[in-house]
């Protein structure tokens, strides 16, 4: 009987271990995403307040891209910074292929969004 509880207590100690486990993972998954959203925000604002400046300038509209895509590029980044399995060197790698897929993005979404402006959507 002794036997018996020793294994139920070690079994109950790695279930609790392991709940403790996924719930700090999963708190830091809800950081990650925040900080991403937070990034997001600050650069939206940014391209948005210098479009504003140069069109005052320039008196012509100035497009921006659109929310989704800093939001994209926010949340990717914070993935890609909070790895600790990547070498500095990785991480720049990806950083720059990341810069390079926010511009793919944004272009394709920008066009998306003009043409069901034309399409009356």
């Amino acid at each position: 009987m002794g036997v018996c509880t020793a294994i139920g207590g070690i079994i109950g100690a790695l279930l609790s271990l392991f709940g403790l486990w996924l719930a700090n993972r999963s708190q830091n998954r809800r950081h990650t995403a925040e900080l991403g959203i937070r990034i997001a925000l600050a650069k939206f604002e940014y391209d948005r307040q210098l479009a504003q400046q140069l069109a005052n300038m320039t008196h012509k509209m100035q497009e921006t891209p659109p929310f989704n895509a800093f939001l994209i590029d926010g949340i990717r980044l914070m993935d890609i910074v909070s790895n600790r399995r990547l070498s500095p060197e990785q991480m720049a790698e990806r950083i720059g292929s990341l810069a390079d897929f926010t511009k793919t993005f944004a272009d394709a979404i920008t066009a998306e969004f003009a043409k069901q402006d034309r399409q009356g959507y």
